[in-house]
């Protein structure tokens, strides 16, 4: 195999343990052809130099790419900013951000007010029903007492 790479050793390492027969007398174990299996792994050695040097290339491609497209990504956002920046710029544009944010600023201070007024409406609600409550209890404790000293 003189084209093979490391995998199609390995495959036919495989195969020759698929090949293997059952050994005599020793259960669980298997007779392989031993000088085949040798050869595959001495090929696998003599082939690993070269399918790392391959990697190492494909890896330097990969980060010769990613710098590249870095590269390219980090002008495309510095025009964009700069685009924007001219945008922000203009005039009508910050015209119309300034009345959005006086819209919203009127729109936050009407629902304030609101949220307040129906805040305050519920506390008082609160407090009157708690100072009936009191006022019934009160009664009692009164009544309780007039009846303590009536019986003396």
């Amino acid at each position: 195999m003189s084209s093979a790479t490391i995998e199609d050793y390995l495959e036919l390492m495989d195969d020759i343990l698929e090949q293997a027969r059952p050994a005599m007398l020793q259960p669980g174990k298997y007779a392989v052809d031993a000088t085949q299996l040798k050869q595959c792994i001495d090929d696998i050695r003599f082939c690993m130099p070269s399918e790392i040097r391959q990697a190492k290339t494909l890896v330097a491609d990969r980060a010769n790419v990613l710098s590249n497209a870095k590269k390219e990504a980090d002008e495309i956002v510095r025009k964009a900013e700069q685009r924007a920046a001219v945008l922000v710029d203009e005039h009508e544009i910050t015209k119309k951000a300034q009345q959005r944010v006086a819209e919203i600023e009127k729109q936050s201070n009407e629902k304030l007010k609101s949220v307040r007024h129906a805040t305050n409406q519920y506390l008082v609600d609160i407090i009157g029903s708690t100072e009936d409550t009191l006022a019934a209890n009160l009664a009692q404790v009164k009544k309780l007492k007039s009846t303590i000293k009536d019986k003396q």
